[in-house]
């Protein structure tokens, strides 16, 4: 296995700003909505075992002035500090204390968040500091206010450092009239910032904001592809031709609960074993890394063969569902972009139409591994690991069973009859109140150095003028021409009452598609 190619894992995490705008129409109901989401995201990004998920936060509400109630530190060993802060902001709307103002301090309030991320650069010498910084504003005014008040940042030397500026516009959805308004606008703004903003309308309840928040704790570098699969030479290829490569992206669809040791065990189904012995196995086979070390290979896999959808027993499938998509790699041209992307299309419709299953082995390791991959209708892919011989372990079962008394069928079949019939299965509308047992576990997380000394919330002052951050790598919308009206904007998803597609079945209610989330 010497020479295996690796690639770290969660290595570009962008630090996380939350900007809440006070400004009515704000009331109380939306900031614990807002409150609740970002409490449970926070909770799991705090506990999850291996690199940080979110390395920097700060939490500012604007009102009169900027307030950073969290100002930007790290959230790993900062429990204490962050419980606090989000109690303080719950308290000020419960209080009806809600600083309202009918002027705008949003860009006062993105030159702090910046200000913000530069002292921690000093502070750690730029090497544990994360080198960009992502802007979520809250607000409930219309877009084209926001569009309109935030083109002041047009000329602004700081925005280099800034990934991405998402506006949560918490309303029903925006008229025509504010669309012909932001149209104009766009003419008053310069290419970075046009290419920086991202407006989504989302609907007012916690479901809809969590959508959002728990999209931080994906893995957000894209130095390379995570995953090839290679298909084999067709008939018609060209001499010297070496078949189709695929060059794809991991993403997790559901987080592991092994990674959250303190209650690992109200989740998982574990066998009589140490499993901490089990995890440290499966961590060298794992698709993602888990690992403080944060390397993990990058996987080379040809595909073997074609199995009807019907044709495999999920007893022999084991180990977490991973989101296969097209790669997304900066370093690579526009050109070969849009070809892998149109042969990974290309094969999500040739497998749903067939209804077959892919099957898949490792190519550089030993043992060799072997994956299933399975088509969606959302044009994505899902990868597990399927069982080879050597891991299969003998069971007897009877295939001679006595038919069931008529009395024992009769006692079932009441009980039964008393529970709900759900035509789907929705997981958003399923809660363990995972976030109130992590927010009452007490930390034992060592605070890491380079927090703000203190940690007191601070108000506004004016930014320093400072020099570009020169080490980011490119961004994926680098070197592309965009703008607000060219950009189709997701549309907002009411997670109580829509009806989307199933990522990987029959079609359920109040599914969030994959990709609307990830991008």
């Amino acid at each position: 296995m010497d020479g295996l190619q690796q690639r770290k894992a969660f290595v570009r995490q962008p630090a996380r700003a939350v900007l809440f705008d006070f400004r009515p129409p704000m009331d109380a109901g939306t900031c614990l909505n807002m409150l609740q989401a970002l409490t449970d995201t926070l909770m799991l990004a705090y506990h999850l075992s291996g690199p940080s998920r979110v390395p920097l936060f700060s939490l500012i509400v604007l009102g009169l002035y900027p307030e950073a109630l969290y100002p930007l530190q790290p959230v790993t060993g900062n429990q204490a500090r962050l419980l606090g802060a989000l109690r303080e902001l719950k308290n000020m709307c419960t209080a009806s204390t809600l600083p309202a103002s009918s002027t705008s301090c949003l860009s006062e309030g993105i030159d702090e968040a910046l200000m913000q991320l530069r002292r921690q650069q000093t502070l750690n010498n730029g090497s544990n500091a994360a080198g960009q910084l992502e802007i979520t504003i809250v607000t409930s005014v219309s877009s084209s206010v926001v569009h309109r008040q935030l083109s002041s940042l047009s000329n602004c030397p700081t925005l280099e450092y800034v990934k991405r500026i998402q506006v949560l516009c918490v309303h029903d959805g925006m008229s025509e009239q504010d669309d012909e308004m932001r149209l104009l606008d766009d003419d008053n703004q310069s290419e970075l910032l046009a290419s920086l903003l991202d407006v989504l309308p989302i609907e007012n309840d916690v479901l809809s904001f969590q959508s959002v928040f728990n999209c931080w704790l994906h893995d957000c570098n894209m130095d390379t592809e995570h995953l090839s699969l290679s298909l084999p030479l067709g008939s018609d290829a060209d001499a010297g031709s070496t078949g189709v490569t695929l060059k794809c992206d991991l993403y997790e669809r559901i987080l592991d609960p092994a990674l959250l040791s303190s209650c690992a065990d109200h989740f998982l189904l574990t066998a009589p074993m140490d499993r901490s012995c089990d995890a440290q196995c499966g961590n060298k086979q794992s698709l993602l890394a888990t690992q403080q070390n944060m390397m993990t290979r990058l996987h080379h896999l040809t595909a073997v063969g074609l199995v009807a959808s019907g044709g495999v027993c999920e007893s022999v499938l084991y180990g977490m569902p991973l989101i296969m998509m097209p790669t997304a790699c900066w370093r690579l041209d526009w050109e070969e972009l849009e070809e892998n992307r149109d042969h990974f299309y290309a094969l999500c419709q040739l497998l749903k139409e067939k209804d077959m299953l892919l099957l898949a082995r490792e190519l550089t390791t030993s043992p060799t591994g072997h994956y299933l991959i399975l088509p969606s209708p959302t044009h994505s892919l899902l990868i597990k690991p399927i069982a080879i011989s050597e891991l299969l372990l003998p069971i007897e079962m009877s295939h001679h069973v006595e038919t069931p008394s008529d009395s024992a069928i009769h006692s079932v079949q009441e009980c039964v009859g008393k529970l709900e019939l759900m035509e789907t299965y929705n997981p958003l509308l399923v809660s363990s109140h995972l976030s109130g047992l992590l927010s009452t576990i007490p930390s034992n997380k060592r605070t890491t150095s380079g927090s703000m000394r203190g940690g007191a919330k601070r108000k506004y002052q004016p930014p320093l003028l400072v020099q570009p951050h020169t080490q980011q790598p490119p961004a994926a919308t680098r070197g592309r021409k965009l703008t607000t009206s060219s950009v189709k904007r997701p549309k907002a998803v009411n997670f109580a009452t829509g009806n989307e597609p199933h990522l990987h079945g029959a079609p359920r209610k109040g599914y969030a598609p994959l990709d609307s989330a990830l991008h």
